[in-house]
C-alpha cells in the first residue's frame, strides 16, 4: 500500500562497505528491482569510479571478478559497459579519470543568415497553403539560379536535386 504514495525517495548509500567481489554480487542480486539514478556530475561519477576500482584492486582480481564490478559500476553509475572498461583501462594506467573532451570552438556551422530566416518567415506569413508556399520558393530558387550562372558563378549553391524539385 505505501509503494503507491512513495513516487521517488533519495537515499544516500555508503557503499565504502562493499570490499569483496562477493559482497558486490550479494549486493547486485539483492537490488535487481531498485532503480539507481545516477549522479548527473560526470566528475563525481569519474572519482567514484577510480576510488571503487582502487579499493577492490580491480587489477588483482580474476576475470569473473572483474565482471561482477563491472556490471556493478554500470548499475550505480549508470555508464555503459564499454564506456566503463575505457575508464578502468584508464584508471589502471595511471590516469587521473576526466573528460577528455569538450565543446568545439566553432559548432555548426549556420546555412541560413538572419535575412534569409526573415524572407522565409515573411513568404510564410503571407502564403496559408503549403503548395502555395512551395511554389514560390522555387521561383526563387530559379531566379537565384539564374543569378549565380549570370554572375559567372557555373555551380548554384542550392540545386534542384539538393532541394527535390
Amino acid at each position: 500500500m505505501f509503494g503507491s504514495i512513495i513516487h521517488s525517495m533519495v537515499i544516500d548509500m555508503n557503499e565504502q562497505q562493499l570490499n569483496t567481489v562477493a559482497q558486490l554480487r550479494a549486493f547486485l542480486n539483492g537490488t535487481q528491482e531498485v532503480q539507481f539514478e545516477p549522479r548527473s556530475e560526470d566528475a563525481k561519477r569519474y572519482a567514484f569510479i577510480g576510488s571503487v576500482v582502487k579499493r577492490l584492486r580491480y587489477r588483482r582480481l580474476a576475470r569473473a571478478g572483474k565482471g561482477v564490478v563491472l556490471r556493478y559500476l554500470e548499475r550505480t553509475v549508470g555508464y555503459s559497459r564499454q564506456h566503463l572498461t575505457r575508464l578502468v583501462h584508464r584508471a589502471l594506467r595511471g590516469e587521473v579519470l576526466a573528460k577528455r573532451y569538450t565543446a568545439p570552438e566553432a559548432g555548426f556551422a549556420r546555412t541560413f543568415t538572419a535575412a534569409d530566416v526573415a524572407l522565409l518567415a515573411q513568404t510564410d506569413a503571407l502564403h496559408v497553403t503549403a503548395m502555395a508556399e512551395m511554389q514560390i520558393l522555387q521561383e526563387q530558387i530559379s531566379a537565384n539560379r539564374r543569378r549565380c550562372v549570370a554572375s559567372g558563378y557555373p555551380n548554384p549553391t542550392v540545386t534542384k536535386d539538393r532541394w527535390g524539385f
